[in-house]
Order: structure tokens, then C-alpha cells, then sequence
């Protein structure tokens, strides 16, 4: 963890250090006991929150940011533009004020994935760490989604769906979802009042469409994933929770304090990656006759 994060491509892109610039809401983000060793270092950081979901967030009050008044440099500052959702995933947020390109950062990301690793192999509970990735949210922070994934080799795509993308979802519901006990078809007018709402994502491998994830939000700060499926053939390979994600950073970027969702209590695999991706199961319901669980996400 002695690398300082500076990236080559900073050094031509004119951007005037954006990533020292917070303004006046901006925030630093601090793992769970990542300040312990480093208690004399952190006068340029004025704590603002001291229990983050066991980390804490504070601000940089330091003259000369891009040293840190020579003090210590948070992890988030090492790492910037990329951010951690899971260590064991790889799965990687970039934000989206850094104008370099995902290119540019492939070495970076690298270097990104040793530093939160490393961390937590000096940590003697690891859960820490992982529960607070998993619940913390980095504002203005979007997916950076990875081109192979598991043991499938071939490219991955990832892009918001639209109205255009209707039939298409339709066709699959239709030949797939024949149980209801795991899944129920979604009704026409819910597909479209997801996809106009702009936070429903779909993922193709090699050109074909093979998962998506509905999702809508209301003006009150609330809102719904509808439906996250993922074809059979392609199960196992953490999709859901890569899409389930992209839902929430879109969400949150449209003012969402919190996110519903509704799954099976038989499907494990489903309730695992929206576990997986912040959220808790609330309680029991039944819907349509057939047994349910609600889940919740808050910011």
C-alpha cells in the first residue's frame, strides 16, 4: 500500500487535477480502520461523519491537495478514479468527473485491485471490509465493466436499455420464464415504465442478449428493481450482481435514498447477489398467490 497512485495519463490529460477539486459537498470516503498507524498524519482531514458503515467520511482541508500537506493519502485519493464494490469479484466503479479513458486505466485498475486486496489480508476480519464496500456509495461513480468474465472468454457488453430494446425482452420472458414459483413474466406496461425511467441495463456476450435488469424510481427518493434475469446457459458468472449495480448507480444518481426489490425465497442464487450488492431481506409477502421476499437497499 506504499504506491501513491499516480497515473501516467494524468500527466497529458489538461485536466486541471479534478480529482483534488471536491467542492463544497465533495467528500473522502476512509475504510474501515485504515486511519490505525496513521493518527499523526491526518491533519488536513476533518472528520464529517465517523461511523460510515464502520468507516467514515471526511473532508480535505489540506493547502496543497495534490500532496497532502505531505500528511496521509486515503486510499480513495491512491485509487482515484477507480473504486472497489468487491475485492473478490474484481468488480470496479470508475467516476465519471476523471476524463481519461477506461484504456488508459487498465494498468491502474491493477494496481486498484492490489491496494483494497492487500488491505484486507492485513486486517484480521476481512467481513469488515467486504460489508463495507458492499453498503458504501461513492456519488457520481458508474460501473467500469470488465470485458471477460469468469471462465467465459469472449467480450462483455453492458449498456442502458431503452424502448427500442422492448421486444427483445419480451421474446426472452416469453421462451424462459415458464415458473412462477422462481419468476414471474413481467407485465408490458411495467417493461416500458422501466426502460423509460433510464436505469434498466442489459448485458450482451459477443453480440448476444443473455441478462437485463429493470429497474424505475419515483419522485419521492424510492425506488424498484423489477426484474434482474439472467439466461440459464449463462448463470454463475456474477451478471446479476453487475447489472443490479449499474441499476444502483443510476439510481442513485437520480436522487434514490432507497431501492425495493422482490425475489423468490427458493431462488438462493438471486437473494446471494442482491445480498451481494447491499441489499437485506425485509420480511415475507406473497404475490400473485406465490410466496415472496422483499429486499431493501439505502443509501
Amino acid at each position: 500500500m506504499d504506491g501513491k497512485g499516480l497515473i501516467r495519463a494524468c500527466e497529458k490529460s489538461d485536466c486541471g487535477w479534478k480529482c483534488c477539486s471536491f467542492g463544497s459537498d465533495g467528500h473522502i470516503v476512509i475504510l474501515p480502520y485504515e486511519f490505525n498507524g496513521h493518527e499523526q498524519e491526518i491533519s488536513h482531514l476533518r472528520i464529517i461523519d465517523n461511523d460510515y458503515f464502520g468507516g467514515k467520511k471526511v473532508k480535505c482541508i489540506a493547502k496543497d491537495c495534490k500532496s497532502c500537506d505531505n500528511g496521509y493519502k486515503p486510499i480513495m485519493c491512491r485509487t482515484y478514479p477507480l473504486w472497489v464494490k468487491s475485492v473478490k469479484k474484481g468488480f470496479v466503479f470508475r467516476s465519471g468527473k476523471c476524463p481519461l479513458k477506461n484504456e488508459q486505466l487498465t494498468k491502474h485498475k491493477e494496481f486498484v485491485l492490489g491496494i483494497f486486496d492487500n488491505y484486507r489480508k492485513a486486517l484480521l476480519s476481512q467481513t469488515d471490509v467486504d460489508a463495507f464496500l458492499s453498503k458504501a456509495w461513492i456519488d457520481r461513480y458508474e460501473p467500469l465493466f470488465p470485458t471477460h468474465r469468469g471462465s467465459i472468454e469472449c467480450k462483455m457488453e453492458v449498456k442502458s436499455l431503452s424502448m427500442f430494446d422492448m421486444t427483445e425482452i419480451e421474446t426472452m420472458e416469453q421462451a424462459l420464464l415458464s415458473n412462477p414459483e422462481i419468476c414471474f413474466a413481467s407485465e408490458p406496461q411495467d417493461i416500458a415504465k422501466c426502460l423509460q425511467s433510464g436505469c434498466s441495463y442489459g448485458l450482451w456476450l459477443d453480440g448476444s442478449f443473455v441478462a437485463y435488469s429493470l429497474a424505475y424510481f419515483t419522485e419521492y427518493g424510492t425506488a424498484y428493481v423489477d426484474k434482474c434475469f439472467v439466461s440459464s446457459d449463462y448463470r454463475g458468472n456474477g451478471f446479476q450482481y453487475i447489472l443490479l449495480n449499474a441499476n444502483i448507480a443510476r439510481l442513485v444518481s437520480n436522487g434514490v435514498q432507497e431501492i425495493f426489490a422482490m425475489t423468490s425465497p427458493k431462488n438462493d442464487a438471486s437473494i446471494k447477489s442482491f445480498t451481494n450488492a447491499g441489499f437485506s431481506p425485509k420480511r415475507a409477502t406473497k404475490y400473485k398467490g406465490v410466496e415472496r421476499v422483499i429486499l431493501k437497499w439505502e443509501l
